[in-house]
């Protein structure tokens, strides 16, 4: 039954917005690569989605050391502590513009206690972090030259290249970011003939991406599901099964679509080394 109540176009329209969200991940990493290292757009699109493949099929949300790996492999350097400071910098952003969503929607709902605790706690953690780090900078930077020479040289001075114009920027294609996971959400419920609005994708959204955030099985798999269903039969007073069927469609559509291309890259990726080789 599940099947046949299922709009394909909507799918596919899901599909199309989805890769381009990461479009902007590969131009955001872009950003702050170039500063170091030339590279392509298109290579980069290929790497974010290898890191989603990583992901789905290792736990932990190791598919991130995948992506640090193979982009030293194939530009035969050794500079992790550059690569995983720009990854480290994607999810402060990530986190940032999550947050200003969940700002936005909570005047709108009557959201659990526990889960307003949770989200202001998280956000006041990371304006926290943000302060202990830019406060650490200052001191290696100005209080402890000497001391701190070795970490200035490997890491800090990294931070520094990365300019107020490209943290603005990278802030900008964030939001077109998660632009682009709202409508997939959008259109994965209209799939379903949901009738929710946009805004009703948005608490889905956030909530679901927060839940996302603690390192867990590949792919998200049980801790997602439960978490679209929660909110779904909670928020919006969807059936049991409805709210199932949304997080289960959500879920597998991106996970399927990303395991499928991201295994195919990855393999055409190490095919071409190989050759490279001999």
């Amino acid at each position: 039954n599940l099947l046949n109540r299922i709009d394909l176009k909507f799918i596919l329209l899901s599909l199309i917005v989805l890769f381009i969200a990461i479009f902007f991940r590969a131009t955001i990493f872009s950003l702050f690569s170039k500063h170091k290292y030339d590279l392509k757009i298109s290579f980069l699109y290929k790497n974010q989605i290898i890191g989603y493949f990583a992901n789905n099929i290792l736990p932990f949300r190791i598919g991130e050391l995948v992506r640090v790996y193979i982009l030293n492999r194939n530009l035969r350097v050794n500079d992790s502590k550059f690569f995983i400071l720009i990854i480290l910098i994607e999810r402060i952003i990530d986190l940032s513009t999550l947050g200003l969503l969940f700002l936005i929607i909570l005047p709108f709902f009557s959201i659990p206690q526990f889960i307003y605790d949770w989200g202001l706690l998280s956000l006041s953690n990371l304006i926290l972090f943000l302060i202990f780090i830019s406060a650490s900078i200052s001191t290696i930077m100005y209080g402890f030259p000497k001391i701190f020479k070795p970490l200035k040289k490997k890491f800090i001075d990294n931070i520094f290249i990365f300019d107020k114009k490209t943290l603005l920027l990278a802030l900008f294609y964030s939001f077109f970011v998660w632009l682009s996971f709202l409508l997939y959400t959008f259109f994965i419920q209209q799939s379903l003939h949901l009738e929710l609005s946009i805004f009703d994708c948005i608490v889905i959204l956030v909530l679901s991406a927060l839940v996302q955030i603690v390192p867990s099985a590949p792919g998200s798999i049980g801790t997602y599901h439960a978490a679209v269903k929660y909110i779904c039969v909670s928020f919006f007073n969807i059936s049991d099964f409805n709210a199932v069927s949304l997080a289960i469609i959500l879920h597998f559509v991106s996970y399927i679509s990303f395991s499928i291309v991201g295994a195919i890259i990855f393999i055409k990726n190490n095919y071409s080394l190989m050759l490279k080789k001999y």
